[in-house]
Order: structure tokens, then C-alpha cells, then sequence
């Protein structure tokens, strides 16, 4: 038994490269349910997209469900940082989001505008919120693709 390894070193060697294969393949944010903030912001007095490379903010999971306030509270922290002039030029889905909520026009427009009657500016925070609760009361808050961080 000249410098040879033990077994338990052995199966911790092979428990650390498991996980780090696991860690790699699902990507270190799904593992570690880290989010980072939007890349893209706009600034409406320069008229240009800025880029404000963030560092990853670590997501802490809420035990049980929210609703009401703190659900829409917890979309505005996850969608935009709390910042009305996000813009992101291309989403997930390809397409533009703005502002508070990071609201798609055609889902602004079908929702806030045409079912809910409200106010027809997409860049206003106020109405964003409105609009959006009223989804969340409707069970529609499916449209906000951080919901999952908000569960």
C-alpha cells in the first residue's frame, strides 16, 4: 500500500467530477439559479441603447406562491430592475420589451389597451402596473416569463 489512493478519495474524485459535469452541462446559472439583470437599456434622453453589462445577481427562491402586490413587485424587480426605461431590442422571443414590466406592443396593445381600456402609452410605469395586475387577477400572469422566479 505504497502511496496508492484510498477508496473514499477515489469515490470523492469521481462525486466532484459528476458534479462538476452536471454543473457545465445544465449551465452554472440553471444550477445555481443565478439571473442576470437586462443587458440592454434605453435612455430616453440620448435616444440610444446602452449597454450595462451587469454581474449576476443571485435569486433567492420563495417558499409557497405569491399573488397580488408582491407578485407584480416581484415581476417589476425580475423584468427590469425596478428601471421604467428598460428596453430590451430582443427579447427571448425575438421581439422588443419596455419599460417597468418589459411589456411586448402587441401584448400591451391586446391587454392594457383593448381589454382593460387604459391609457395607450406602452412606456408608462403606472399604467404598465395597472395592466399588469389586472392580468395577474385574471390568471394571465403566464405572460411574464420570469413568473418562475417569482413562485
Amino acid at each position: 500500500m505504497e502511496d496508492e489512493p484510498s477508496l473514499v478519495t477515489i469515490i470523492c474524485l469521481v462525486l466532484v467530477l459528476v458534479i462538476l459535469t452536471i454543473v457545465i452541462w445544465w449551465g452554472i446559472e440553471r444550477v445555481f439559479n443565478l439571473q442576470t439583470p437586462k443587458e440592454f437599456r434605453y435612455n430616453s434622453t440620448e435616444q440610444s441603447v446602452l449597454y450595462a453589462w451587469e454581474a449576476p445577481v443571485l435569486h433567492y427562491q420563495v417558499l409557497g406562491s405569491m399573488t397580488g402586490n408582491s407578485l407584480l413587485n416581484c415581476l417589476i424587480r425580475e423584468e427590469s430592475s425596478g428601471d421604467p426605461d428598460a428596453y430590451n431590442p430582443k427579447d427571448v422571443d425575438g421581439r422588443p420589451k419596455y419599460g417597468l414590466l418589459q411589456f411586448d406592443s402587441g401584448t400591451f396593445d391586446d391587454y392594457c389597451v383593448k381589454k382593460y381600456k387604459l391609457e395607450n402609452d406602452l412606456w408608462n410605469p403606472e399604467v404598465q402596473k395597472e395592466c399588469c395586475q389586472l392580468m395577474i387577477d385574471n390568471g394571465l400572469a403566464y405572460h411574464w416569463g420570469t413568473l418562475k422566479y417569482c413562485n
